[in-house]
């Protein structure tokens, strides 16, 4: 099934389908979903079962918490993680709600340095290249400040 992740400032919800809700302006169109009000989902992706690099979005049942995932893989320090696993990992952080934005070379997770530049803070990889990231069109951009 079709699912969205939506913003509207700090606040962010998962949905089915490809429309956010009334006051969430933004919204990424992803999946497969992993987790629905703490349940976990059957996954039906071709690459469920297999080890990647994964990159996805959990949300706490009261919606206060949320947690940004990036899991490396294809690597000897990292085999990746199966969809299963991933949908685990959010069910031990608490998560009520959660959803697969990505893999592969496109799990890139980066933060300001303080000094206006990105740093990187997992291992991406792209042509078998350790270290290398892959050129991504979409990105997901996500500001903190005191307009809470």
């Amino acid at each position: 099934m079709d699912s969205i992740i939506c913003f509207a400032g700090a606040h962010v919800v998962i949905e089915d389908g490809q429309v956010c809700p009334d006051g969430y302006a933004d919204g990424v169109a992803a999946g497969p979903r992993l987790l629905e009000a703490g349940r976990r989902l059957d996954f039906r992706d071709a690459h469920a079962g297999s080890r990647h690099p994964r990159t996805a979005i959990g949300v706490s049942a009261d919606r206060k918490t949320a947690w940004i995932v990036v899991v490396d893989g294809r690597q000897t320090s990292s085999a990746g993680q199966t969809l299963p696993e991933l949908a685990d990992l959010f069910v031990g952080l608490g998560a009520a709600d959660a959803i697969n934005l990505d893999g592969g070379g496109s799990s890139t997770l980066a933060v300001d340095d303080g000094q206006g530049h990105a740093r990187i803070l997992n291992s991406p990889i792209h042509t078998k290249v350790p270290g290398r990231e892959r050129p991504v069109a979409n990105h997901i951009a996500l500001f903190w400040g005191d307009d809470r």
